[in-house]
This record gives structure tokens, sequence and C-alpha cells, in this order.
């Protein structure tokens, strides 16, 4: 039987989801991996804990999984953040210690696990890439990414851009490296009419969900509503420029956008928007989009990293440059007019992620990886 374990961070403040694309991805997977018979181990270093971290494992262990909780020690006499840092990622060594003939599965980790792995000898290291991070640019990471490779047997990328963009930076083999993409459960659709956050039930509802961070162009996307009538834009979820954001929809005078901060499950409002609107200056896969090809939404996004590979070059949603607010105005200004026909694309969108982005391919797919790992161990 394959035994695999993977690694995770997971942190819990006020106000904060701490299962974003990422992390609901790896849960999806891990419990997929247990239904099909894998011997799934997660290991969990527990930054902050927390009620939505605690109910979510206890769903995952329902599923068949071993959870291990690592959590970092509070603060006390001479516990720096580092130190506290360092407590906990020596007590992860300990642990895997004790399980070095497993599979570990890294993720969202590209310096302390991969340590780790070399400074215990563990021959079977999966490593899964899941972003196209600007700064693995840098001569330093492009650097240590290169030394880092000599530990890991395989990598999974989640997207082609990915893939490509990583072998760039790292040098890795191209038989190292494959795609896999996520896979991604159709969300269910609960009934918004958005009303208690202020937006007029008569307008075209443009939605957005995600962090608000600088990744997102958030303020491009505030200004291509600037002065556009019967069109609102409602901004679910939180972060570091909300009150920015704020701001400069008030000193521009866009009284048409509407926050309503971080909600639960907010991939089951999406079915509420007329219009999934996400811009961003860089994406490796972009969850969002697919969840809202799910709910049958018409989707506009940007043409930068993976976007326009998940929405077929153009074929499942409309592309706009990052950085030209008015291009999107002239986009959002037709949309009214135009979502019969947005919605016809919004149906054949559907059909697509289905297929593309199936749970039970990207389970088949892992597993593949994690036979070649093995297989590669007994021949060493």
């Amino acid at each position: 039987m394959t035994q695999v374990t993977h690694i995770l961070y997971l942190s819990e403040k006020p106000g904060q989801n701490p299962f974003s694309g990422a992390e609901n991805h790896i849960v999806a997977l891990v419990c997929g991996l247990a239904a099909k018979g894998v011997d799934v181990e997660l290991v969990v270093l527990v930054w902050n804990d927390g009620r939505i971290i605690q109910d979510r494992l206890a769903a995952i262990r329902k599923a068949g999984v071993t959870v291990t909780e690592i959590f970092r020690p509070g603060e006390g006499f001479l516990r720096t953040r580092l130190v506290r840092a360092g407590i906990t990622w020596n007590r992860l060594r300990r642990h895997l210690k004790t399980i070095r003939n497993r599979i570990v599965h890294i993720h969202l980790d590209l310096v302390v696990v991969p340590v780790l792995v070399r400074l215990l000898g563990i021959r079977r290291a999966v490593l899964s890439v899941h972003n196209d991070e600007p700064v693995y640019r840098s001569r330093r990471w492009r650097l240590w990414l290169r030394f880092i490779d000599r530990w890991i047997s395989h990598y999974i990328g989640i997207t082609d851009h990915v893939v490509n963009y990583y072998r760039t930076m790292s040098g890795v083999a191209h038989d190292k490296i494959r795609r896999i993409y996520y896979g991604v459960r159709r969300p269910a659709c609960v009934e918004q009419d958005f009303s208690e956050y202020g937006v007029p039930g008569d307008t075209v509802k443009v939605g957005f969900v995600g962090r608000l961070t600088e990744q997102k162009n958030l303020f491009t996307l505030l200004d291509a509503f600037k002065g556009l009538d019967r069109v609102s834009l409602v901004l679910i979820g939180e972060g570091p420029l909300r009150e920015p954001l704020k701001a400069h929809a008030r000193h521009h005078g866009i009284d048409n956008v509407y926050f309503t901060g971080a909600i639960p499950d907010a991939a089951s409002l999406m079915c509420n928007f007329d219009v999934f609107c996400m811009p961003s200056l860089w994406e490796g896969l972009g969850l969002v989009f697919i969840e809202a090809m799910l709910s049958k939404v018409p989707v506009i996004g940007s043409k930068a990293g993976a976007i326009p590979e998940v929405l077929g070059q153009g074929r499942y949603g409309i592309l706009v440059d990052t950085g030209s607010p008015a291009e999107l105005r002239g986009v959002l200004s037709r949309v009214e007019g135009d979502l019969e026909k947005l919605r016809e694309r919004a149906a054949s969108a559907f059909h697509y992620a289905e297929e593309r982005f199936s749970e039970q391919r990207m389970i088949g797919e892992t597993i593949e990886v994690y036979r070649l790992v093995e297989a590669q161990a007994r021949g060493r």
C-alpha cells in the first residue's frame, strides 16, 4: 500500500478564513486519496489555532485521513516569533524522523521542509508548486531552487504555466515535473441578494471572491467601475488592502462598490453573481475561476499567469489586459446587454470545467506520481 504524508501550514486569525485555494485543494486531495485506499497522513503545523481549523480537521479525520497536529508554542519568556517557529520546526523534524520510509508530499514551503528532507535522509519526496510567485525570478531564489532539486524525487505543477515557469526558474528536468490540475467540486448555491450590504437589487452584480491583496489588481478593478450605471461590484473577502481600497473608492467617487468582508464558504454565493471578475497580476491557477465556471457564472479574467490557460485561451471567459481599467470598463459597460450571450458561454464553460478539473482525474494522476517515486526509490 502506498504510504504518504502531506505537510500543511495553517493559521486562523479573526476575520480570515485559514482555508484558501491551495489549502482547500490539499484537503480535497488527501480525502480523495484515502477514499482510494492510500495510507494518508496529514501533518498540520498550526501557527494559530481556531474553531474553523479544528472543525475542518475533524471532517478530514472522518474521511479516513490520519491527522497529526504540531502546534506552535505560545508567547513566553524569550519566545520571539523566530524562536517559536524554530521550536515548531524541531517538533516536525522529530516526527518526520519516525516516518522516513513514507513519501513526504511538500506544499507551500520551499525552504524548511526540503531542508528537513535532506537532513533526515528521506528518499521519497514530492513537491507541489502551487503558484508562479514573482520572487522566484530573483537570483537568490533561482539558486536556491536549483540547490534543493537534488533532494526532491518529483514535482507536481498545478497548470502548464506553473510547470513551465518553475522549470525555467529552477532548471528542473522535463521528466521530473508533471502538470496535474486541481480537482474541484461544484460549489453549492446559497441564495443571496446582497441587499444587507447595500447592493441595489436592480443592478447587474459583478462579483469578486478572494484575498484583498496586491496580486488581485483590485485598484484597477475599482477604477473600471467609475461612472458605470446599473452595474455593482460585490467584493467578498478580507485582506490588507481593504481600507486602502475603501479610501480609494471614496476619493474617486466610485460609489457602486460594496465590501462584504470574509464570508464562510463564499464559493456557494457565486451563483448569485451575474458575472465574476478578477483581473489578477499573476495566478498559478485561479481556483475561483473554476468555481465560477462550475456555478455557471460568466467570467472575466486578465491575460496573466495561468488565467488564459484555465479559461481555454478565451473560449470560456473574457480576457483583458491587467493594466487597463479603460478596457475592463468597456467590457463591463456592455455586460447588461450581453448577458444572454455570456450565459450561453458560461454553459459551455461549465461542461469544460467539469471534465478538465475533475477530482477523480487529479487523484488518479497523483497516485501515478507516487508509484513512479516508489519505483525510483526501489531502483536506487
